[in-house]
């Protein structure tokens, strides 16, 4: 019973934050076409380990300099394989699709390919650790909502370059390097704060230092993240409302030509 209300705990977190996402949504997306974003998610855990498990071994042979190999796993380990495959899925399936046909649909798909994949990777880590509570609420409330809000950042910029006509090249580059760097910057500190208790060379004043840098950096990113996507949500959700209210509907503009 532990084992399956540890998974149980993997699980439910993500799928909670995508509910309340899909409830803030005036225009409800189709289950099918969300669902298979959350799976497609949850499929390219595989491509992301092909890439991950090499550096991250390689890396902490060949690289002594604890900070740099913090950069390097954080970045070619962690943040720029994950946020590519998951912007591939949002790309190539999500904005391909019908159903994504006004901005907000962006945040929707862009959460739910995030979290797929945070689902699949809350649910390796909570058995690597021995079906761990407390691994499974520390990620509950650190890396679930880390890789939603990433996720959400990601599906603003694609959904710019899906409907605004303008910059387009370069609102698709800043859906897959914004998201490569939110992420990369908050996996940082903690990976460096391993790499050195790993090689078991810092100091206590460094240590201590760094452990605080590992929370305040993080924390700064989530916070930024939050905000962004407070305001971006409630502009667009303001949007629909309006549009509601004069008689539109999903995707279809007030003359009803479609968007």
């Amino acid at each position: 019973m532990s084992v399956l209300a540890a998974i149980g705990l993997a699980v439910l977190p993500p799928l909670i934050m995508l509910w309340i996402v899909r409830r803030h949504d005036v225009f409800p997306e189709p289950p099918g076409v969300v669902w298979m974003t959350f799976f497609l998610g949850m499929a390219i855990v595989v491509p992301v380990l092909v890439v991950a498990v090499p550096v991250m071994t390689l890396s902490g042979v060949v690289i002594s300099n604890p900070y740099l190999l913090g950069l390097v796993m954080a970045s070619l380990g962690a943040g720029i394989p994950e946020e590519f495959f998951k912007f591939v899925v949002v790309r190539f399936y999500s904005a391909n699709h019908r159903a994504f046909n006004e901005p907000m649909d962006g945040i929707v798909y862009g959460v739910a390919a995030s979290l797929g994949f945070a689902t699949l990777e809350n649910v390796i880590y909570t058995i690597n650790f021995n079906f761990s509570f407390v691994v499974a609420i520390l990620r509950a409330l650190t890396a679930i909502p880390m890789h939603g809000m990433v996720g959400a950042v990601m599906g603003w910029y694609v959904a710019q370059w899906r409907f605004r006509p303008t910059s387009r090249g370069c609102n698709l580059l800043l859906a897959l390097v914004i998201p490569m760097a939110l992420h990369s910057a908050y996996d940082f500190p903690m990976l460096t704060l391993s790499a050195m208790e790993a090689k078991g060379y810092a100091p206590a004043d460094l240590e201590l230092a760094l452990l605080l840098a590992s929370l305040v950096i993080p924390l700064g990113v989530l916070i930024g993240m939050f905000v962004f996507i407070v305001v971006v949500t409630q502009r667009m959700r303001a949007a629909q409302l309006r549009h509601q209210a004069m008689g539109g509907s999903e995707g279809v503009r007030l003359d009803g030509t479609s968007l």
